[in-house]
Formats: C-alpha cells, structure tokens, sequence
C-alpha cells in the first residue's frame, strides 16, 4: 500500500492539481524567509520524481544537477514571496516561480494550481560544489 506522501507525489508527477495540498504542508515563506534560508545553501530532494541537489549563491546565479544533467541559471524572489528560476537547458529559459512551504526540516515548491512540484531539505554552502 503506498502512503500518502507517495500517493501526493506521484499525483504531482502526473501533473494532476493537488487541491488544498499547500495548506497541509505547513507553513508558507515569506520572501524575507526564503532568502534568509536558501542564498547561499544547497537544496536536496525530488522534482517530478528525479532526485536533485541545487546551490543557490549569494549573487543570484543557481547551479542545479538532475541525475546526470548538470544546468546553470539565475533565481530571484519576488516581494509575494514566490522562488523564481531561469535554467540554460531546463524548462525552455522560461523562468517559473514557485510558492515555498515548510514543514519541520522539509521543504515544498508549490505550483498555481496548489499542487507539491518538488520536496527537499536544506544542506548548509555548498558541499557538493556546485
């Protein structure tokens, strides 16, 4: 029997909206929160099922590795609170931004729709060396 974070997450990878999803996941960052705890650290998780580590600097640029697929781009957040992104290779360039959750030690993207696009835990600098 699968549990409910795996039943939720491969709703998530089927695309399909996860109503009222982001309200049970904890509490949303505030833009303040989101840079106070990512510039500068590394997230580990899962997005759409594909394991990740991203590096987020100090000066805006993100560093991401998918699997084997290592990309660079530019994150920013914006005054709502929103984490927005622009790859070189992923997602076309076009940037998309994400509502961040947080729930003890992990962490959610939540799309418009309200569904979990990804969950990870924050790893403090860069010690993957991104």
């Amino acid at each position: 029997m699968r549990s409910v974070p795996g039943m939720v997450a491969f709703l998530a990878i089927l695309g399909l909206p996860l109503i009222g999803q982001a309200d049970s996941v904890g509490e949303r960052l505030s833009a303040d929160q989101i840079r106070a705890q990512f510039v500068g650290n590394t997230e580990v998780g899962s997005v759409e099922g594909f394991d990740f580590v991203r590096y987020n600097a100090p000066d805006g640029a993100s560093t991401v590795r998918v699997g084997n697929v290592v990309d660079r781009g530019a994150y920013r957040v914006t005054s709502d609170g929103r984490s927005c992104t622009r790859w070189h290779k992923f997602n076309g360039q076009a940037e998309a931004c994400y509502r961040i959750y947080r729930h003890g030690d992990t962490f959610y993207t939540i799309d418009r729709a309200g569904g979990i696009r990804a969950t990870f835990k924050l790893i403090p600098g860069n010690p993957y060396h991104l």
